[in-house]
């Protein structure tokens, strides 16, 4: 390693082990509010099955399509675009 250095054997940032433990606790959330949203709503197991397949697409969609259609966009404006997507979500 060189001197200076930082990182796993593979020179992977610290960090990328905490995000990849917030993003599989995030997705557990999510699975578990889905659950209870859909008996909330009276959809019983087709339900509950409908809401994971939607988020799944969304995900695949978004990870496939989201760099080649923002990809243009700077940080900035990504930013501003995900705050009034989220607040438009409301």
């Amino acid at each position: 390693m060189l001197p200076g250095r930082r990182g796993g054997r593979t020179g992977a940032p610290h960090g990328l082990g905490a995000a990849t433990t917030g993003a599989a606790l995030a997705a557990g959330a999510v699975v578990g509010a889905a659950r209870l949203h859909a008996a909330g709503l009276g959809g019983g197991d087709a339900g509950y099955g409908a809401v994971l397949l939607a988020l799944t697409a969304g995900l695949g969609f978004g990870i496939f399509l989201g760099p080649r259609v923002l990809g243009p966009f700077s940080r900035r404006r990504l930013l501003g675009l995900a705050v009034v997507a989220s607040s438009a979500s409301r």
